[in-house]
């Protein structure tokens, strides 16, 4: 580990990248390497405490995945419960993820919370991790109205999976007057940007509309100054099936 962070560092066999050094050093003065720290010192000295902030998400992103290193979810939420002690909002959301799965970690859904909450303050994703947990009642008591709150948020800053959710809340009416118009367009939104599961409860709801409901969803989307029958024709064809003939 401390051969690769000095190779990455001099550019040796590869290019030469201070960021990908770090990482390695950082692994390694965990494994106990007596060069190590040193190396961290000068490496992290070179770089800005957001590129240290990162390196703690590459590493964990490492354990989680598994590849350079052996998977380990302990060892994942561990670099990420180091970039949430910086207040990276990036490393919150992702320790939460495992504290509500228990992944890694005791299940610890009140301090998913807390760490979420936090996120919030600055980040899409925090926005819509609050959501999740208010929807589903995981460490805070269930409320659908803040949940859709907190997901109007997260949208509000481009936030895609939040888009879906929101399309579920108004085509349920949870937390939200149900309205079939409103749950369509959250669905459209969510697959133009790379939600694929959108598409086919786009088509669900779209088969529960009135008439009615039919012709505001009409003039919505030309306000959108989009074409109706090219929006129907794109959701209603099925999405392609990965071909297996190589």
């Amino acid at each position: 580990m401390f051969n690769l962070g000095t190779a990455y560092y001099n550019g040796d066999g590869v290019p030469s990248d201070a960021f990908r050094a770090l990482d390695w050093f950082l692994l390694a003065q965990d494994a106990g390497s007596p060069s190590a720290p040193d190396a961290v010192k000068r490496t992290a000295g070179e770089i800005s405490q957001k590129a240290s902030s990162d390196a703690f998400l590459e590493i964990a992103g490492m354990y989680e995945e598994g590849g350079e290193v052996p998977e380990n979810l302990a060892e994942a939420a561990k670099w990420y419960r180091r970039g949430a002690d910086q207040k990276d909002p990036r490393a919150m959301v992702k320790l939460a993820s495992l504290l509500v799965n228990g992944a890694g970690v005791p299940k610890d859904d009140a301090l998913a919370f807390q760490l979420c909450h936090t996120a919030a303050k600055e980040y899409a994703p925090g926005q819509y991790c609050v959501g999740f947990l208010y929807q589903h009642g995981l460490g805070v008591n269930q409320d659908a109205l803040e949940a859709a709150k907190w997901y109007e948020k997260s949208a509000a800053d481009r936030h895609s999976p939040a888009y879906l959710a929101l399309g579920q809340m108004y085509w349920k009416g949870q937390g939200v007057k149900t309205d079939l118009v409103a749950s369509y367009l959250w669905f459209f939104q969510a697959y133009a940007e790379g939600q694929k599961s959108a598409k086919a409860l786009a088509n669900s709801v779209l088969k529960e509309m009135t008439p009615e409901e039919s012709k505001r969803l009409d003039k919505k989307l030309r306000e959108r100054h989009l074409d109706p029958t090219k929006v129907r024709q794109l959701m209603e064809t099925a999405t392609p099936s990965p071909s297996t003939t190589g």
